[in-house]
């Protein structure tokens, strides 16, 4: 009996067609939204950068020209 289910699964696992393998992780080929989520904050992150820096040298260069 026990013998016999086995065989049954192993012949059904071979008649089923075969799935295609598990695309592996890339950014560019994701079928959700977290490519979105990802460049998203990404670019949040350095406009945030950018606007920091932007408004250190202003603050410098005011200094540095009253001296």
């Amino acid at each position: 009996m026990f013998f016999v289910q086995l065989t049954s699964i192993n012949t059904e696992a071979v008649t089923q067609p075969r799935r295609s393998a598990p695309k592996p992780f890339s950014l560019l080929n994701s079928e959700d939204g977290s490519i979105h989520v990802i460049t998203y904050f990404l670019f949040e992150t350095i406009a945030w950068h950018v606007e920091l820096w932007r408004r250190i040298i202003a603050v410098t260069q005011r200094n540095v020209s009253t001296l």
